[in-house]
């Protein structure tokens, strides 16, 4: 094994997390830090980082790679107001008691500060603890100062309630909201579950978004099983809006909370009550009294009125049902009927754009990827998506353009790679094609291997071949380089 191996494998070990950037990231990081060290190779290089600390800087910088710290506040409104309407439901319950929350893979604090602004604007009490295996973002969020960039989803009369303008036209968290969140490292795959200091029974809401698509499939379930494990009965785990777990223990179900999935811990006699379940049933408990937003405060993005709870289940699992039954226009319609409900709904958007490429409708999954794109310009998928329609038009620039974006947002999904390799070799970008087919072969070789499922567009657009003839193509290029 290639010491470059090694030392992935060793990342892997000791921080959970897949350097998913491909060798070419790692070699030069390691060129560059022996250089600095004075070590004449990359073994010596191995030898030290196996001896030092997690937090060491060297660890500190190896964690850097392996993870995309990219966010900004108030990211996915829809999902947040979600949690909101969970939150007061909690509040109503029990007027007086301050609420615990837990925002796992923090970054740079965005999520959590968000979660306290939300809290004061609803007149919650709330305690929250924000985590990160990355000490060098945790030391950024713990700061509390951003640039105008992160604000850009933050309405102006928010801003002036919670954000002081500094210098260089960036904008500090005010005292009131930093005080309300700490922070503290932690490792998701090797540490304990955390509990709330307040709490002995555990958290009514912890939010790990965007985190487990560092993770292997089976570090993802492990760590849905310690974080549902730290809940209290009814606390609620919100995952991103791409990582829906569907395995997931006795005593959990999913939940859809005024529109968005998430996963409950059932109380005591709920669980007496409840037949056990096959892991990935698509059987959703649904709790009436969490169907309808709170009041909204002034200065809070807007949304339309959400549909029922029991009506939204019922269109997902008729999407479903009739997309497996290839009724791809009813399934259409039924989709567009929850998006002119929910407009904020990320995932109605994404799918009903998959739609749209399925029955060549590009102008209308052109819109659908757009409005994904708006709703979280971070999703990789929307990006791909958008890329996926102009290879079916033939504009190769656009779609590299696309696909580009897509590939630093995501760069475990092989597909996504070679899509980008292909269109960098008709558009004479040699370098940037053998990177892109060397992470394919890479990504496919390894175990972990993120591929499109059956039912993704790629599978049937036309602009991916099969899987076979993907290998013997870049085996193939492997020999005549």
């Amino acid at each position: 094994m290639s010491t470059l191996r090694r030392l992935q494998q060793l990342i892997r070990e000791r921080s959970g997390l897949v350097l998913s950037e491909g060798s070419l990231t790692l070699e030069n990081h390691v060129r560059e830090r022996s250089r600095q060290l004075g070590f004449s190779n990359s073994e010596q290089f191995l030898q030290h980082v196996a001896h030092e600390q997690l937090k060491s800087d060297d660890w500190t910088q190896l964690i850097a790679l392996a993870t995309n710290p990219l966010t900004y506040f108030f990211r996915d409104q829809s999902q947040l107001e979600s949690a909101v309407t969970f939150l007061s439901q909690a509040a109503r319950e029990n007027p007086d008691r301050k609420l615990q929350i837990w925002s796992a893979g923090c970054s740079t604090g965005e999520e959590p500060y968000t979660l306290a602004m939300l809290c004061r604007m609803y007149g919650q009490k709330s305690s929250i603890l924000a985590t990160d295996i990355n000490p060098a973002v945790l030391s950024t969020a713990r700061r509390g100062v951003y640039a105008r960039w992160s604000l850009r989803h933050v309405e102006a009369a928010v801003a002036v309630q919670f954000f002081v303008p500094t210098e260089g036209d960036q904008f500090a968290v005010n005292d009131d909201v930093r005080a309300a969140v700490k922070f503290a490292e932690h490792n998701l795959t090797t540490s304990e579950p955390l509990w709330p200091h307040e709490s002995p029974i555990g958290w009514d809401l912890i939010l790990c978004r965007n985190v487990l698509i560092y993770y292997p499939l089976a570090e993802r379930r492990a760590i849905v099983e310690r974080l549902t494990g730290a809940l209290r009965a009814g606390g609620v785990l919100f995952l991103g809006s791409s990582e829906f777990v569907r395995d997931y223990e006795r005593g959990v179900r999913p939940i859809v909370i005024a529109g968005r999935q998430a996963l409950v811990r059932v109380t005591a006699q709920e669980l007496l009550e409840e037949p056990v379940h096959t892991p990935g049933s698509q059987a959703y408990a649904l709790r009436p009294s969490l169907g309808s937003t709170p009041a909204r405060p002034p200065g809070l993005p807007s949304t339309q009125p959400l549909p029922k709870l029991a009506s939204l289940a019922h269109a997902q699992e008729q999407v479903v049902a009739e997309i497996s039954d290839n009724r791809l226009d009813v399934a259409i319609a039924l989709l567009r009927e929850v998006v002119t409900c929910s407009p904020h709904d990320l995932a109605a958007h994404l799918s009903l754009g998959h739609l749209y490429v399925l029955t060549g409708e590009l102008e209308h999954a052109e819109r659908c990827y757009q409005v994904a794109q708006r709703l979280d310009p971070l999703l990789h998928e929307a990006h791909l998506g958008l890329g996926v329609v102009c290879l079916r038009r033939d504009d190769d620039e656009n779609a590299f353009t696309a696909l580009q974006r897509a590939v630093f947002l995501e760069p475990r999904f092989w597909a996504t790679a070679y899509l980008l390799g292909e269109v960098a070799e008709r558009l004479k970008l040699s370098q940037i094609a053998a990177r892109e087919r060397a992470r394919t072969l890479r990504l496919l070789e390894a175990p972990h291997s993120k591929a499109p499922l059956v039912t993704h567009p790629l599978v049937h657009s036309g602009v991916l071949p099969r899987l076979s003839v993907v290998l013997e193509r870049l085996h193939a290029w492997e020999r005549d380089t």
